[in-house]
């Protein structure tokens, strides 16, 4: 009877220890072959890192101060742009809004529109730009201030943006990436191509999600 008790004990104590591997070895395999599940975007390129973004200083199109606060507690698809642009920035501007239909109403998440000739795009004229028929179902914030500083803040986030001297005001060459920042205010994904506003939208939830678990 002992020699019996001795044997159980034994299987017992081998069974949980095979359970416990096998838990710690799902778990480790998990671990593994999800983390790079999470950061592979259809369209998007998720940073290894996010990168807060530098101090700067915007007027939005009520004439209200925007800064780096205004990023804070908020998903922020961020283009640099001109409301004179004739191809690029309607095209691009209008698979935002397709994004946005997509993603549906969402108060944590806005649409900023950084302007590249703000000697133009006034407060002012932002706002009527904004006003649209067709940009009234998405939250787009027009922002513009002070040339030098807007080409800064796009050239420390990788954003081409030519020099207007002695160029067709119209025609300016502009990088026509959308940036991601997430709710800390960090630059979390970039996307270089608008084509495909249904992907573009799906990673942004699939960050979101990633975002969330972290």
């Amino acid at each position: 009877m002992k020699k019996h008790t001795i044997f159980i004990t034994i299987v017992i104590t081998l069974a949980i220890g095979i359970g416990m591997w096998r838990e710690s070895h799902i778990r480790h395999n998990n671990k593994v072959s999800t983390t790079p599940k999470e950061t592979q975007l259809l369209t998007g390129t998720a940073l290894p890192e996010s990168k807060a973004l530098p101090p700067f200083e915007f007027i939005d199109q009520d004439n209200h101060a925007f800064n780096n606060a205004q990023l804070k507690d908020h998903w922020s698809f961020v283009f640099f742009g001109y409301t004179q642009c004739p191809e690029q920035c309607p095209r691009i501007l209008g698979a935002l809004n397709n994004v946005s239909q997509r993603v549906g109403p969402n108060p944590m998440v806005q649409y900023l529109f950084v302007s590249i000739t703000p000697e133009i795009d006034t407060p002012e004229k932002l706002k009527t730009f904004f006003a649209q028929d067709q940009f009234k179902l998405t939250r787009f914030i027009g922002l513009t201030g002070e040339n030098k500083n807007i080409v800064a803040l796009a050239n420390q986030l990788g954003i081409y943006i030519a020099d207007e001297t002695g160029i067709n005001i119209e025609h300016i060459g502009h990088s026509g990436t959308i940036l991601l920042v997430n709710p800390k205010g960090e630059l979390s994904a970039l996307f270089t191509t608008a084509e495909n506003p249904h992907r573009i939208a799906h990673d942004f939830k699939d960050l979101m999600s990633v975002y969330a678990r972290s």
